[in-house]
């Protein structure tokens, strides 16, 4: 009997990351899962292995055995084509060097490494994404490595753009269409209301992630910029999302020009002051049902301070799948994705 085509809304571009000597047993397993729900859906999977700050000629370094231990296991893992390595060399060689000194000097030393991630995303863009990934793959994922999921990844996280198209990473006909103007949201000044809500942009945001909104002077990196006088400053999540190939080159504009902020401000406020034509999905916040929680205390699961140990994830995943039985979802995936019967949760350090 012949397979049933694949569903185009389901194919995506997905990227996983992931730090230099934090590779785990569960980290590789969750990159393999992956990259099968991934390509099983006609979508498209990288890992970028990040040694940033440091340049890539420390993987030479005695004391950085486990670094070439770590990569070299990915390798073979997961395929020498799907795996880069990004270091501060790439960095400066896609953005400057003027970037990385004002990063340092913004953040200062101690911070301003996991801070700027950022930048290794838009460099890694620059020198293999844009070129390597498949045409249609017009909008790309992000997703942390110490992101957990149940039930299907793909589902997890295209079911978090409004609508019902909600995979669509492509240019076809059948991706986006029936997302109308409902994830339409220009977050800048002067945007008036959904400018632009009936051409085809308005149906594919170019920022998704969760709980964007505008931040003010109550938020620790508010100020933790160089271009104070720019702009309003938004902030999101970064844990998992989405960008599109336009807002990453303008991304990178901005860190050629050396303005720094927070990699959790970057996207957002930079998508903000390009209010003309950067669309942002505002639609997964709290309370999302694709937002896991502890099976037994309810406390919401995907936020940037909990670390979920190995016994608690075990008791997550168990009341994840009863969960979905009584949904009626298929082994924790439906088609098309479905709010709640894949979920998401952060952060697994084990």
């Amino acid at each position: 009997m012949p397979e049933p085509p694949l569903d185009h809304r389901r194919r995506v571009a997905f990227v996983h990351k992931a730090r230099a000597g934090s590779l785990t047993i569960r980290g590789m397993q969750a990159a393999l899962v992956a990259k099968e729900q991934v390509e099983a859906a006609g979508g498209s999977y990288n890992l970028i292995y990040s040694v940033h700050p440091a340049d890539l000629t420390a993987l030479t370094e005695p004391e950085n055995e486990k670094w070439r231990v770590e990569l070299e296991m990915l390798w073979h893992g997961l395929g020498g084509a799907a795996v880069f390595a990004v270091g501060a060399d790439g960095v400066r060689e896609a953005l400057g060097a003027a970037l990385l000194s004002e990063q340092r000097r913004v953040f200062g030393e101690q911070e301003w490494a996991w801070a700027t991630n950022d930048a290794v995303d838009v460099a890694w863009f620059l020198a293999r994404g844009e070129a390597a990934l498949p045409p249609w793959a017009q909008h790309i994922w992000l997703v942390e490595l110490d992101v957990g999921w149940t039930g299907d990844i793909v589902d997890a996280l295209t079911s978090t753009l409004r609508g019902d198209a909600a995979g669509a990473s492509n240019t076809s006909s059948s991706a986006g269409s029936s997302m109308g103007g409902g994830s339409c949201t220009p977050l800048g000044e002067g945007a008036g209301g959904c400018a632009g809500a009936a051409d085809s942009r308005a149906a594919e945001p170019d920022w998704v992630s969760f709980n964007i909104q505008k931040a003010d002077d109550g938020w620790r990196w508010f100020a933790v910029r160089n271009d104070a006088a720019r702009g309003d400053v938004w902030r999101s999540y970064r844990h998992a999302c989405r960008a599109s190939r336009r807002l990453l080159h303008a991304l990178a504009a901005e860190m050629r020009a050396g303005r720094v902020q927070s990699d959790e401000a970057g996207a957002a406020s930079v998508c903000a002051a390009n209010y003309e034509w950067c669309v942002a999905d505002t639609s997964w916040q709290p309370g999302h049902p694709v937002i896991g929680s502890h099976p037994e205390t309810g406390e919401a699961l995907y936020r940037w301070e909990s670390v979920i140990s190995s016994e608690v994830w075990g008791r997550i995943v168990a009341a994840d799948a009863a969960r979905a039985a009584a949904m009626g979802c298929s082994g924790g995936a439906v088609r098309p994705p479905r709010a709640g019967c894949s979920r998401l949760y952060h952060k697994l350090k084990w």
